[in-house]
């Protein structure tokens, strides 16, 4: 059962950390997104106060589609956010499986595991593409 729990674990692991890479990048898009609009908005307001009139039309849209660039981004950061946290407590329960005793049957399935791996090594060089696939899918 040692190498199918490594392997659940691995997979875990990868799986938060593609999360947390996907949850900083869409931080720092969203960061940016924040960044361009404000001077855009600052440059609205000082235009505004210098003339005593509202900013043209262009500003105003130029404003306005980067307030939904930047809303955009926030909304895909937070779904990126919840998917980490998902799968930060999917990593945690899976490793609180560590030092729990299992039924032997369990480290049969582990060995059986393994014997096939080296019979699928052993015969790999007769198998074309095809078989392989359906291996798997079985």
């Amino acid at each position: 059962m040692a190498i199918i729990y490594a392997l659940v674990c691995s997979w875990a692991v990868v799986l938060r950390k593609l999360a947390a890479w996907k949850h900083d990048r869409l931080k720092r898009i969203y960061e940016q997104a924040e960044l361009a609009f404000q001077a855009v908005e600052q440059d609205c307001k000082s235009h505004e106060v210098a003339l005593g009139s509202p900013a043209d039309y262009h500003s105003q849209m130029k404003l306005l589609r980067l307030f939904d660039e930047k809303e955009q981004a926030r909304e895909a950061w937070m779904a990126a956010d919840l998917k980490l946290q998902r799968r930060r407590r999917r990593e945690r329960a899976v490793r609180k499986f560590t030092g729990k005793k299992l039924p032997y049957t369990f480290g049969l399935l582990d060995m059986a595991l393994v014997f096939k791996l080296i019979d699928t090594a052993r015969e790999f060089g007769s198998y074309n593409l095809g078989s392989i696939v359906e291996l798997i899918r079985s």
